[in-house]
């Protein structure tokens, strides 16, 4: 601008003015993500020339976000508002459960099964599926791993032998007046019902008469 003074002489005069462009409100808060327990994050809005105000109606340009959640930050200046908002995601530690010990028969199919999400899986053949399908006998673990921590577990399988089933009670015998006779057929993992209902795996026999046994595995 031209301003001429009492003498008519021109004099040059500046006048600064700074113009404040709405498409400079360019709140970014970045993309969402995911935190582990006990962790926080440090939300960064700074900028210049603009007012903040957060979720929480703090007007600081940054956040300390204490875990999972929604959280936006609001711009304000003389051309407008505008606001952005990132996700927080908590994420827990896996925790794997391979279930009690098992005994399957022969010839079948178990399968270790670990519903988890977002985790690797490691198991004890360095197989990284999470399912494990088990057809012997042995000691089977897995190694579940996120960015919160590893859990394992460990489970044994046994197989049935379908001679585990083969019981003997032996010859017909003669048996005297009041003595009595016992029989033991004991197998591991197996139950038994004799023909008077009992579940023993040793019976007395204290009379004559017929006796069976009754024996049922996995």
């Amino acid at each position: 601008m031209i301003i001429r003074d009492t003498c008519g002489i021109p004099t040059l005069h500046y006048f600064l003015v700074d113009v404040t462009d709405p498409a400079t409100l360019n709140v970014d808060l970045g993309q969402d993500f995911s935190l582990c327990p006990g962790e926080d994050s440090l939300l960064d809005g700074t900028s210049t020339l603009v007012t903040y105000e957060w979720q929480d109606g703090s007007t600081n340009p940054t956040f300390l976000a204490p875990g999972g959640g929604i959280y936006w930050l609001e711009y304000t200046n003389v051309c407008g508002t505008q606001r952005d908002s990132v996700e927080i995601f908590p994420v827990l530690p896996p925790t794997v459960d391979l279930g009690p010990d098992s005994t399957i028969c022969s010839g079948v199919t178990l399968t270790l099964d670990v519903p988890l999400s977002g985790v690797t899986f490691v198991w004890q053949d360095n197989s990284v599926d999470s399912t494990f399908d088990v057809t012997l006998g042995g000691q089977y673990f897995v190694t579940a791993t996120n960015q919160c921590g590893v859990d394992s577990d460990t489970i044994n399988v046994f197989v049935d032998d379908p001679n585990a089933l083969t019981i003997d009670l032996g010859d017909d015998f003669n048996i005297c007046s009041g003595a009595d006779s016992t029989i033991d057929v004991f197998r591991p993992g197996v139950t038994f019902e004799w023909q008077d209902g009992s579940t023993d795996s040793v019976y007395q026999i204290t009379g004559p008469g017929l006796y069976w046994v009754e024996h049922t595995n996995a």
